[in-house]
């Protein structure tokens, strides 16, 4: 597992779900879990369509900072809705 993995792991709270069976996750813990398959591999080009629906609040807000965070010092034309950079 990378480090950004483990990070991204800890920050969405997954950890304790590590060794559950998929048929057992939430619909929102699935979009954690694919939130952090896609950002830990740090792709060139993500597009995110409704990424924050299924997501309980603090999963929420810690995707807005991550995402926020990410878009610190991209070029201004870079096309972003829902999230203010």
């Amino acid at each position: 597992m990378s480090k950004a993995a483990e990070f991204l792991i800890v920050r969405f709270g997954l950890y304790p779900f590590l060794h559950r069976d998929v048929h057992t996750l939430s619909t929102g813990e699935i979009r954690k879990v694919l939130l952090v398959r896609a950002l830990s591999t740090r792709p060139q080009l993500l597009v995110l369509d409704n990424a924050f629906d299924g997501l309980d609040v603090p999963s929420r807000a810690a995707l807005g900072d991550l995402v926020s965070k990410t878009l610190r010092g991209f070029r201004p034309d870079i096309l972003v809705q829902g999230v203010s950079s």
